[in-house]
């Protein structure tokens, strides 16, 4: 697999913290992507409680684009989430920045896909769909793309006002579906799936209190006994849902990769 990208189109359902926490569960290596165009600067602020600088960022890829030194750049600019196997490239500082950055996406897209044969993944936070300069291109071009929403009525009822301009960008159905976090709290998986006619691929257990580690930075080890928070809802969830979705995203990828073998002229 190469990329996956998350995304939402209502209200508040924790896309950031369902991707961090989908890349530090991650089997692989992975660079994980704020492509929020809204700067709010969720992991930085938040897991990484505002003791990292934020003076890299996507806006310096996009002055590097200019003068075709992209990928010599695209290092440089990341930084890791200190324990971990995952690489924070950081979104933008101010919201005015993310027109300036809307053009970049072409041309890193196939960078990062790029990094999938030294082992590593990519997964990009996307943000909201309909906010402005909102990078569709990442939707477009990922491996796999989740909506994440709630199960309420409200969040079931908005994304599927959203599927017909969603199914205009995603340009193959098999690579789009749900993440739903909370599933039951309160309408179960085949309720939604009746609903919106698409497929569930993760869900992520609610559990307020320990999301409060990926999206406030709680130390789990002074805010919770290890061993519970190793074995919450939440984190067993998020284990689960990585391991499926690499598959998941693997398998489509060597159907892709076979298909285009065959139609190989050569």
């Amino acid at each position: 697999m190469a990329i996956l990208t998350l995304f939402s189109v209502a209200g508040a359902p924790g896309t950031t913290t369902t991707a961090l926490a989908l890349a530090l569960a991650w089997p692989r290596d992975v660079l994980l992507v704020d492509a929020d165009p809204t700067a709010s600067a969720p992991i930085l602020a938040g897991y990484l409680r505002g003791f990292t600088p934020h003076d890299k960022s996507l806006v310096d890829l996009a002055i590097a684009q200019r003068h075709g030194e992209l990928a010599d750049t695209l290092p440089a600019v990341t930084l890791p989430i200190p324990d971990s196997h995952v690489n924070l490239l950081p979104g933008i500082q101010t919201p005015g920045q993310a027109s300036a950055v809307e053009g970049l996406w072409p041309d890193l897209l196939p960078i990062l896909a790029g990094l999938d044969a030294g082992g590593t993944d990519v997964i990009i936070d996307a943000g909201r769909l309909g906010a402005s300069h909102a990078p569709t291109a990442a939707i477009r071009a990922a491996d796999l793309s989740l909506l994440v929403t709630r199960s309420t009525l409200p969040a079931i009822i908005a994304a599927r006002a959203w599927l017909p301009t969603i199914e205009t960008i995603v340009a193959d159905q098999t690579g789009f579906g749900l993440a739903i976090v909370g599933v039951g709290h309160p309408h179960t998986a085949g309720e939604i799936t009746g609903v919106l006619k698409t497929p569930i691929l993760a869900t992520l257990a609610m559990d307020p209190v320990t999301a409060e580690v990926f999206s406030l930075g709680l130390d789990p080890t002074r805010h919770f006994n290890p061993k519970h928070f190793n074995n919450s809802a939440l984190v067993r969830s998020v284990r689960a849902a990585a391991g499926s979705l690499q598959q998941t995203a693997k398998a489509r990828r060597d159907h892709l990769n076979a298909a285009i073998e065959e139609t190989d002229p050569r």
